[in-house]
């Protein structure tokens, strides 16, 4: 029998639940590649590929054999794409790194009456979970300053002696693999093609990066007022200037639910969706000739809205568009965009989202909170590259670089036992690039500058930073805007 791909998905449920076994074997016909190796048969291939696995995604709850299916097809996909495959050592080491530094059932015992929580009983005063939330939470409650400063500690420290182990093995394997593939080291294999493509370029963009004024990290932040907003008239106001400012259109489909075009070009389809926090689910990329794209725009369905919750709302919003454009395909269809800058379209938002004259236009929106570089995550970018720089892990080498650091940006000295780099899951979910976040930030700050001073156009920023770039490199496009604005 043969199969019409789009009725793939709706062959695989229907048999999951009538036929056991018969799913994975229809989607082993399914990956089957094509007889043909010419460059149109391949390039039809790989988008059934990321068809079935946007299928697989968009499943609420798929079973064991669906989710097999999806790991089949992430396989075939990689190997078309030339993905470089890991070794085995490395995967397992990054994976007991990340496990241990993202354990939550770690805890820590409190003793100084001076420190146990007010909001709990006695009993469980005590005894406080390594956790983000319950560490956040009691860091924000925190009256006395020496009970905050050792939770806090407790909670950098938490990957314990044995992080150094695994950072260790991590560190060794990576330069391995990039010497095996002719580079230097991991880092001089990261940074190739990158926007900043030497350790030098990358050291000397972060000293120039001038850190906002703020509290020790134990210490309670100055938290902005909030304000009381209806949050989806707030929601479709963003939405509908952001596209007004980039010149694109919306055409209604149902209330919640859009038509994206630019021109003539149907990008695809929008809706707004209430949700506990500002985020963006991309349920059917738009490729080119095949089909349209699908996302949705999840908003926060809370009346108290900060400045930084519509930064985040506008980020969300850009990143659709970024994906309705055509992109978040780079792995399957020759990326060659620079992997330091993959998200300047989300911090193209996020600068909009925080200047005061984009969200002065928007009813209700609450004070605007410029962005700026923490001193917390300027250390740990620079420490993190201090640490890929290294030929050889040397802790005590980076527990000096850390106590520099720490003076440097808060002006006292960080606490003598604490261990850098101890539990730090950027450092291996990113690696050698995780300073691409605070570039494509600048990048992005620097550009609604641009913007802000009429120097450049919406539209341009459109045709440069989310046409222009569909798998090419950001440089040529950020030339021609810096060109346009002098």
């Amino acid at each position: 029998m043969t199969l019409r791909w789009s009725d793939g998905l709706l062959i695989l449920t229907l048999v999951g639940t009538t036929a056991q076994g018969q799913p994975l074997e229809l989607c082993e016909q399914l990956l089957a590649p094509p007889q043909d190796a010419s460059a149109l048969s391949l390039g039809r291939y790989k988008a059934q590929l990321v068809q079935l696995q946007d299928q697989l995604r968009a499943i609420p709850y798929p079973d064991e054999q669906l989710a097999n299916c999806h790991h089949k097809v992430s396989r075939a996909l990689a190997r078309y794409s030339g993905q470089v495959v890991r070794p085995l050592p490395l995967i397992s080491a990054e994976a007991a790194y990340l496990a241990m530094t993202q354990d939550n059932r770690r805890t820590i015992q409190i003793n100084r009456e001076a420190c146990l929580r007010q909001d709990v009983q006695v009993e469980q005063a005590r005894t406080l979970a390594l956790s983000k939330r319950s560490v956040g939470r009691y860091l924000f409650q925190a009256a006395d300053s020496g009970c905050a400063r050792s939770v806090w500690l407790a909670w950098q420290n938490r990957g314990g002696k044995q992080a150094d182990q695994h950072l260790r093995t991590i560190l060794a394997l990576s330069h391995q693999q990039a010497k095996e593939r002719g580079y230097d080291s991991a880092m001089g294999w990261k940074l190739d093609g990158a926007y900043l493509s030497s350790y030098q370029q990358v050291d000397h963009f972060l000293r120039g990066l001038k850190a906002e004024s703020a509290k020790l990290p134990w210490k309670r932040p100055n938290t902005p007022r909030y304000s009381y907003v209806d949050a989806h008239q707030l929601a479709l106001a963003t939405l509908e200037q952001l596209t007004q400012l980039f010149g694109l259109k919306l055409d209604p489909i149902t209330d919640g639910q859009w038509q994206l075009w630019d021109g003539r070009r149907f990008l695809g389809t929008l809706t707004l969706v209430p949700a506990d926090r500002n985020a963006y689910l991309g349920l059917q990329r738009n490729l080119a000739n095949y089909y349209p794209g699908i996302g949705q725009i999840h908003y926060r369905n809370k009346e108290r809205w900060r400045g930084e919750h519509l930064s985040e709302l506008a980020g969300s919003i850009t990143t659709a568009f970024y994906h309705l454009a055509g992109h978040q395909l780079s792995d399957y269809m020759g990326q060659r965009q620079e992997p330091d800058l993959i998200n300047l379209p989300r911090a193209i938002g996020l600068a909009l989202g925080a200047d005061s004259g984009f969200i002065g236009q928007l009813r209700q929106a609450p004070e605007a909170e410029p962005l700026g570089f923490g001193p917390g995550e300027l250390l740990r970018t620079r420490l993190s590259l201090a640490f890929w720089h290294q030929s050889q892990h040397q802790p005590s080498e980076l527990a000096k670089q850390q106590q520099h650091l720490f003076r440097s940006y808060y002006g006292v000295d960080a606490p003598t036992s604490w261990r850098p780099l101890s539990a730090y899951p950027k450092l291996v979910q990113q690696g050698p690039l995780l300073y691409g976040n605070l570039l494509a930030k600048k990048t992005a700050m620097d550009l609604v500058d641009l913007w802000r001073s009429d120097r450049i156009s919406g539209p341009q920023l459109w045709e440069e930073i989310f046409v222009n770039s569909n798998h090419q490199a950001y440089s040529p496009s950020l030339a021609r805007l810096t060109q346009s604005g002098n």
